[in-house]
């Protein structure tokens, strides 16, 4: 029923070739459907294509049909390895899948080469591009469920991406190398939900009152907590722990509150001094050191360092003061002993002893814009957006690794 005239068995080709797919179907008995697609070396769907524009038609006794499609490798497909070309073809008796196997450049490793996915709304569609650790790339795809038009709000953890719809209401995630795997989270919620993401997932300030809702790498449920007093602000999970900023809706009080990380049950809380706006949380795993930063009491242009322990007995201010406004998130954690701090005076390191140094980076970026970051420790890289571009930098060279246009949300996939 099936013959392949090319490529020929085994054919191997360099990347960034034009790769002719011919084949000839035909059969004696009426074909009720003719269909090929293209199987990337990463299990996904490179084409899906119908011989005559249609899936369902009915052909006439003996009808061949001449199947041609060019592949151009590195347009929208990067990955290289081994490719699979299906062509299947079905009659009222039987459905036969014919398959022609060829090679695009080396083989791909079975752990994925990439680890940067860039996820873009356009025109009602969620296209994702993905890069390998040098910023080269690898691999486009779209995500292909009708229900995930949009992506307001992008996390990840473990290879998945989470997301946020604010069309549908939805929180779900998908697997980030290959765009399958789409299940929904939550939805109906209220309110858009904040992501704050470590170990595990949380989303703060949905359903018909203040809450946050864990999840694990993979999505699996872990619990909800209720808030106490108000919207998470910022959460930070130290062992069994959680600690949440939160901001009264009237009146906008805001305090630290504890809970089990297990439980969920409430724990203590303890009034922010001043009332001050809080910008971040960071530890270096010392449950009874924790620190936040706030606006400086006196001087609105700067930041002020406070800790306190996982009781909530004191909050006292340090000494350490920042020149600056620093970036409204918890800073990244660079080792046990090490935290980085963007702000709009450029960035900081802060480390065990309370000790608080300006960095300078190799940057072609203006340090003073940023206004994101986050460290991927298996990488040893850090990202920084501000509203023009996406920076990396290498902590372990200290040299800026390449740089993406800031269109549409960048995340990480490799833990």
């Amino acid at each position: 029923m099936v013959s392949f005239v090319q490529p020929i068995t085994g054919a191997k080709y360099d990347v960034s070739s034009r790769i002719v797919l011919e084949a000839n179907v035909a059969d004696q008995s009426n074909l009720l459907s003719v269909f090929w697609y293209l199987e990337g070396p990463d299990g996904d769907t490179v084409y899906l294509r119908p011989a005559n524009g249609a899936t369902n038609s009915t052909y006439n006794v003996g009808e061949r049909f001449h199947i041609v499609q060019n592949f151009i490798h590195g347009t929208s497909y990067f990955s290289t390895g081994t490719f699979k070309w299906h062509v299947v073809v079905a009659n009222k008796f039987t459905t036969i899948d014919k398959v022609r196997i060829f090679q695009v450049g080396d083989e791909t490793s079975i752990v994925p080469s990439f680890s940067v996915a860039q996820v873009v709304n356009s025109s009602g569609r969620i296209n994702v591009s993905l890069y390998n650790g040098n910023l080269q790339p690898m691999k486009n795809y779209q995500v292909k469920s009708q229900a995930y038009l949009r992506a307001d709000k992008v996390s990840s953890l473990a290879g998945n991406i989470y997301y946020y719809n604010s069309s549908s209401a939805n929180v779900g995630l998908w697997n980030g190398y290959s765009g399958e795997e789409q299940t929904t989270l939550l939805s109906s919620t209220r309110n858009t939900p904040d992501f704050f993401s470590d170990d595990e997932l949380y989303l703060s300030n949905f359903g018909f009152s203040p809450s946050i809702a864990r999840y694990g790498k993979q999505g699996n449920h872990l619990g909800n907590i209720t808030n106490r007093y108000g919207k998470s602000l910022h959460i930070l999970k130290l062992g069994e722990t959680i600690f949440s900023v939160e901001e009264e809706a009237l009146g906008g009080k805001r305090r630290l509150v504890t809970y089990n990380a297990t439980t969920g049950s409430y724990l203590s809380n303890s009034d922010i001094p001043s009332n001050l706006p809080v910008y971040g949380l960071f530890s270096f795993n010392d449950p009874n050191r924790v620190y936040f930063m706030t606006r400086d009491p006196i001087y609105s242009s700067r930041t002020a360092f406070w800790y306190t322990d996982r009781y909530l007995n004191t909050m006292s201010q340090l000494s350490v003061v920042l020149q600056g406004r620093v970036v409204n998130q918890n800073p990244v954690m660079i080792s046990n002993s090490e935290a980085w701090i963007f702000s709009n005076a450029g960035l900081y390191s802060y480390k065990t002893g309370d000790r608080l140094l300006q960095q300078s980076i190799n940057s072609s970026g203006n340090l003073r814009n940023v206004n994101s970051y986050e460290y991927n420790e298996k990488a040893k890289t850090l990202r920084y957006s501000d509203n023009i571009r996406h920076y990396f930098y290498s902590y372990s060279s200290r040299n800026e690794i390449g740089k993406l246009i800031a269109n549409g949300a960048v995340v990480f996939l490799e833990d």
